[in-house]
């Protein structure tokens, strides 16, 4: 209708009389999704499963709290939140144990220089991704450099190994498959010169 939907179950149930609550399923829906992995290593090295779903708009779902099963197995609960979905909604299925990723500090490039009146600190991490599992997945990690908004304070990135950059946030952002049983290393690299009279926290 304009306002209401009107879900018809075909299933018969028979509820007993004993003043009990009963969960019944009022339709299944079999669903088209796209897989990727998506990990911030700065804040969590486990990767997160995240569903991408197209064409959800035509099944009528309600928002709420919603059981997610994957793989068949119970993986939590999640927020069905249908108001900020646009042409794809996206559902966590949680954390995968089997794809993880290490952010390891390079000692030997993490340097702090004094350049006349200049101070220049530099850092440098690698991010070691690991696919245990028996297919081919679809990832996305996550990092940042600094961004200045100060013309004495200069930000030169040296490494990223050809993640895309944004200018205006400083987000750096790797979109990869990796193999079954693969390990990838990706380096990020940057420096950061400034007046040696002030004092900065480079991270």
């Amino acid at each position: 209708k304009q306002t209401t939907v009107d879900f018809i179950i075909d299933i018969p149930y028979s509820i007993k009389s004993d003043n009990k609550s009963y969960a019944v399923d009022m339709d299944n829906y079999k669903l088209s999704a796209n897989y990727k992995y998506i990990a911030v290593p700065k804040v969590d090295k486990d990767a997160f499963l995240i569903a991408h779903i197209t064409d959800w708009e035509q099944y009528n779902l309600l928002e709420g709290e919603a059981n997610i099963f994957f793989e068949d197995t119970y993986v939590g609960k999640t927020l069905l939140d249908l108001r900020y979905a646009k042409d794809t909604l996206k559902l966590s299925l949680g954390r995968d144990k089997n794809v993880t990723v290490e952010r390891e500090q390079v000692k030997s490039f993490t340097t702090k220089q004094f350049i006349g009146n200049k101070k220049e600190e530099t850092k440098a991490w690698s991010l070691i991704v690991k696919n245990n599992k028996s297919q081919k997945v679809n990832m996305i990690i996550f990092d940042q450099v600094p961004v200045s908004t100060l013309e004495e304070i200069k930000v030169n990135i040296a490494e990223i190994s050809g993640a895309k950059h944004d200018t205006d946030t400083g987000e750096i952002k790797w979109d990869f498959y990796i193999d079954p049983k693969e390990t990838k290393t990706f380096d990020l690299k940057y420096s950061v010169k400034y007046p040696k009279s002030k004092t900065l926290i480079i991270e």
